[in-house]
């Protein structure tokens, strides 16, 4: 497995849930069992804080992407770092939500992707560092 790979999956998943948030945050909601209440005040509020994770998102899209075209490796540890730690704090949260039974069987989806990358870079991190 090379690194570059693991940087341009990373960018193409990011991407996807942060066009989804930000331009349909409702129905990527619903996809993993996430509702909405009744009042308008909820609905603007699950509607803002799913945008708003949504344009979050882009910054580990981007930085995935430009990451696989550097070639100084304290740069790209850097950067592997970075994602390591927000796919973790990603997978807390994620199990988290699925254990309190916020989101439906779906959600499993969610923690697996955070899973699998947080494996990915824990994997150059500390297993083959000389890669990075």
């Amino acid at each position: 497995m090379k690194l570059r790979y693991v940087f341009v999956l990373n960018t193409i998943v990011a991407l996807i849930f942060a066009a989804g948030l930000l331009l349909a945050p409702r129905t990527i909601l619903s996809l993993f069992g996430v509702t909405v209440g009744g009042g308008v005040t909820a609905n603007a509020s699950i509607n803002f804080v799913s945008q708003l994770l949504g344009a979050a998102l882009i910054l580990p899209g981007l930085l995935g992407w430009f990451a696989g075209n550097m070639t100084e490796a304290g740069a790209r540890r850097s950067v592997v770092v970075s994602l390591f730690v927000f796919e973790v704090a990603g997978l807390a949260v994620s199990l988290l939500g699925m254990l309190s039974k916020v989101m439906s069987v779906t959600g499993w989806a969610i923690v697996g992707l955070f899973l699998v990358f947080a494996l990915g870079y824990a994997y150059f991190l500390f297993m083959k560092p000389s890669e990075i």
